[in-house]
């Protein structure tokens, strides 16, 4: 039997959290996201934690509780889509779309990050 790879980011994360802050090393470039950690539920990709010195914090723009509803332009509806999606080469630029309740309505907003490794 093959053993589960253990270098992805979901494979780490319990209950179908994702922990997008994880870096792999490919073809000699530094992946790396933005230390959100995400669940998938009925009302969509929740961010659940993230990680301290990451973009994600640091932006100021980004809550616990907050939904991603796309990256880069494209929707993500999986905790693994969204992985797929923000997982990029370290230094580049990644676009949000996120939603918040706030005052009894949904704000829908965009965040600009820059993907690195948590400080």
């Amino acid at each position: 039997a093959v053993a589960p790879r253990t270098d992805h980011p979901i494979a780490q994360a319990p209950t179908q959290a994702t922990q997008i802050a994880a870096n792999k090393q490919t073809a000699g470039k530094v992946q790396c996201g933005v230390g959100m950690v995400l669940k998938q539920t009925a009302g969509g990709l929740v961010v659940k934690k993230m990680v301290e010195g990451a973009p994600a914090v640091l932006s100021e723009s980004i809550e616990v509780g907050d939904i991603l509803l796309k990256v880069d332009g494209k929707k993500v509806a999986t905790a693994e889509e969204a992985a797929a999606a923000i997982l990029g080469d370290l230094g580049s630029a990644v676009h949000f779309q996120m939603s918040r309740e706030w005052e009894g309505k949904t704000m829908k907003y965009p965040v600009k990050l820059q993907r690195n490794k948590p400080k």
